[in-house]
């Protein structure tokens, strides 16, 4: 069974509260009514590890063995990449959103290794 963990992106204070950071902070703190009014971006852990044994989260960018820069996101009820893949058409070149499975991520050669994440180093996703 999976372990069920969270972390926060802590908007106000631009930093990462991990599990036994936010453990003493009030649900209606952390999850009030809207995103809009949430001082935190909640982040939940994937029951995965990366290549090097590190827990991956919600929202943290991958770097693939064959180079390509994935972040982790929930869609279609499973944890998955998403990942920009440019692309040619009759030579207008253009970016398409591809989303993959996610699989194995902790073979030590062909692994997926974590850089980053969306809050701390977006500017990984521009590449």
């Amino acid at each position: 069974m999976r372990e069920i963990k969270f972390r926060v992106w802590d908007i106000i204070n631009k930093r990462i509260l991990n599990y036994g950071e936010i453990m003493h902070l009030p649900m209606w703190e952390v999850f009030p009514g809207t995103p809009e009014q949430r001082a935190f971006n909640v982040m939940q852990y994937t029951g995965l590890k990366d290549k090097h044994g590190k827990e991956i989260y919600e929202g943290d960018l991958c770097k693939s063995y064959n180079g390509y820069i994935k972040e982790v996101v929930w869609k279609d009820n499973s944890w998955m990449y998403k990942m920009k893949v440019n692309k040619k058409y009759q030579g207008e070149a253009y970016v398409e959103i591809v989303y993959s499975s996610m699989g194995d991520t902790s073979h030590r050669n062909f692994g997926d290794e974590i850089i980053g994440n969306i809050y701390e180093n977006p500017e990984l996703l521009e590449g």
